[in-house]
């Protein structure tokens, strides 16, 4: 008798376990695509960040936002990167070619996605290995888009094989149309 109720727990356990996790990832999916559809329009922003020799570099950026057909389309100019352009499916994962990776691409995962009294809030992670010099690396990037048509963001780096991370870029900006 003592096994089947520990088996009966084992299993409520696990059908409890496995519905609120499919519930937060329903939750996930409708917080992520009211973040994007948020996202729409064009936006100036200013994006700080260190390189590799301690420089502070700040790249003003104007870029344009859209979704069509369930496809996300990020287009841009920036002060210091120049023209950039980028597009994935609307969804929690998809694949993106980033810089800073020796990889042709990588894959984005929204990890996070909430709602506040003041706006929405998102946060994805990519792996990949850095260019600069072959460390395995973890990014993520938090945005908080505000209800006034501003935002602010920071991207964390972590060294895969080590334990310290640090906020590499913020960027804060507005919506303009």
């Amino acid at each position: 008798m003592k096994y089947l109720s520990l088996a009966n727990f084992t299993a409520l356990l696990l059908f409890v376990t496995n519905a609120s996790l499919a519930g937060d990832n329903q939750n996930l999916e409708v917080c992520n695509q009211k973040f994007t559809q948020t996202q729409v329009g064009t936006w100036d922003a200013i994006a700080t960040w260190r390189d590799l020799e301690g420089v502070i570099v700040t790249n003003n950026v104007k870029m344009s936002i859209q979704i069509d057909d369930g496809v996300v389309s990020y287009e841009g100019m920036g002060s210091v990167t120049g023209e950039f352009s980028n597009e994935h499916p609307l969804g929690l994962v998809w694949e993106s070619s980033m810089a800073e990776f020796t990889e042709d691409k990588t894959t984005v995962t929204v990890t996070d996605c909430y709602e506040t009294d003041r706006g929405i809030i998102r946060e994805t992670q990519t792996i990949g290995t850095l260019v600069s010099n072959g460390d395995p690396v973890s990014f993520t990037q938090q945005v908080y888009l505000f209800n006034d048509d501003s935002f602010v963001a920071s991207t964390r780096i972590k060294r895969l094989h080590k334990k310290e991370d640090y906020v590499s870029t913020w960027n804060i900006g507005s919506k303009i149309d």
